[in-house]
């Protein structure tokens, strides 16, 4: 069995096996990922089913046998678990394993051999992305993430590559940059044009690249090497599980993606006929202070100073608020609430200025230089498993996009009545967790305010 490499997009598909690379032009179901079914010759067929005779197509006619070794799949870099898990489950159909990487990463590893930061612009039918990528021992990391679904190059040349030039620049933030990619453009003539548009609305001698569908499908292919010879992940000390999640590749954004269930089922109290005075209690301190690494493995850091605009407490407009490494926007309406006197890492509590039934907490520790999502990944699962308590906790998940940022995301449970959503980064050799703490089944009441902070964090040590 051999290993086939897969480029999709919205209107066609690029493969390549062995060095040799193939394109078909022709509308995929890609665009329909959300969707239960999907209409093809006037026929209906669920989309996963949409998705592996794309797959069945390609491999056929790269001349391959099924089922093959490896399908390397690419994805919308903004494309969450859910997206990410449908396609997974289509390529587990075609092949013996499956890895996923996101454009942005691809795009990356496809034009570049230096490494360095760049912008990745991800220009398709309608809608663009916009990544700031790192290149790292290993492979490139996608460090932020934008999306705008309404982005369409054929309203306007000039009007999209401002557009998508203001997306790039939210991607961006204040970090340093090497050059800008683009991928996603049509013929070439389109890809010079939608270049020439870009060139014309970006800072003065910035370095602008055209990525073809042909380079991406070359560089999904040659990390398959990479990730069969890079050495695997840090071992988890016990059989836990939380094991499945672990199984990414050490490659920037690059994950192995196997059929998991959910092994923890939480238990919520409904409370009925009664009025429910709710007190918030704090998540576990065993996770929530969980470090990266040992606390041998990075020099030990003097306690976090917290500093503030000249603002009220309670703020109607944003304000923003630092923590040693960090700095984050207040959102309006809520207010910071002293941590309790027991906290054994410093952290910040933001809650409404109305109530206390929902809360944001953020914390942050060191880390050894150079680690990244693995050894972090890692060693929370680790740190969680010698708990001896699954059913407190949700399944870690890799490579979730969340407020624009890609991160390490799990779930909570502290008490019958509240869960805690955290979104974990790692970034200039530091772990900074948010966790979003609120009523049972009530995510709704906090998810914007919640990805709004998330996006607005900035590392500043």
């Amino acid at each position: 069995m051999s290993s086939v490499a897969i480029h999709l997009t919205e209107s066609g598909m690029w493969s390549c096996v062995q060095g040799v690379t193939r394109a078909v032009r022709e509308t995929t179901p890609l665009c329909f990922v959300d969707d239960e079914y999907v209409d093809v010759d006037g026929g209906v067929l669920a989309v996963s089913d949409a998705l592996t005779a794309v797959f069945r197509s390609v491999i056929g006619g790269a001349g391959e046998a099924l089922p093959i070794a490896t399908a390397v799949l690419s994805h919308p870099t903004e494309w969450g678990s859910a997206r990410q898990n449908v396609l997974a489950a289509a390529g587990s159909r075609v092949a013996a394993d499956t890895v996923l990487v996101p454009v942005a990463v691809a795009a990356a590893e496809g034009a570049v051999s230096s490494g360095g930061r760049w912008l990745v612009l991800e220009s398709r039918t309608m809608g663009a992305t916009a990544s700031y990528v790192v290149g790292e021992v290993g492979g490139y990391r996608v460090v932020a993430c934008e999306h705008d679904p309404s982005l369409c190059a054929d309203e306007g040349i000039d009007e999209w590559a401002a557009a998508i030039a203001e997306l790039g620049t939210r991607a961006r933030g204040d970090r340093p940059v090497d050059g800008i990619l683009l991928t996603g453009a049509g013929d070439s003539q389109e890809r010079a044009s939608m270049r020439d548009a870009v060139v014309a609305v970006a800072p003065a001698n910035t370095d602008v690249r055209i990525v073809t569908g042909e380079e991406i499908a070359r560089a999904l292919v040659v990390g398959v090497v990479d990730a069969d010879e890079a050495p695997t992940t840090m071992a988890v000390p016990q059989s836990n599980w939380l094991e499945p999640a672990l199984q990414g590749s050490d490659r920037g954004g690059r994950r192995n993606v196997r059929p998991t269930f959910l092994a923890v089922a939480a238990v919520l109290a409904v409370v009925v006929g009664a009025v429910l005075i709710f007190t918030l209690r704090d998540p576990d301190p065993g996770t929530e202070t969980v470090r990266a690494l040992d606390a041998s493995a990075a020099p030990a850091a003097p306690a976090p100073t917290l500093t503030r605009s000249a603002v009220p407490t309670t703020t109607t407009t944003d304000a923003s608020l630092e923590m040693g490494g960090i700095r984050v926007t207040l959102p309006s309406g809520w207010k910071e609430r002293a941590p309790a006197s027991n906290s054994a890492v410093p952290r910040l509590e933001l809650v409404p200025a109305g109530g206390a039934d929902r809360r944001i907490i953020i914390t942050q520790n060191a880390v050894r230089e150079g680690s990244g999502y693995d050894e972090v990944a890692a060693t929370l699962a680790s740190k969680i498993a010698q708990r001896g308590r699954p059913e407190l906790f949700g399944e870690l998940e890799r490579d979730v996009v969340f407020g624009g940022r890609p991160g390490i995301a799990y779930s909570e449970f502290p008490d019958e009545s509240s869960a805690v959503r955290w979104h974990v980064l790692v970034e200039r050799d530091l772990q900074v967790s948010v966790g979003c703490q609120f009523l049972a089944e009530e995510w709704e009441s906090i998810e914007s305010v919640c990805e709004d902070v998330v996006r607005s964090l900035v590392i500043v040590r």
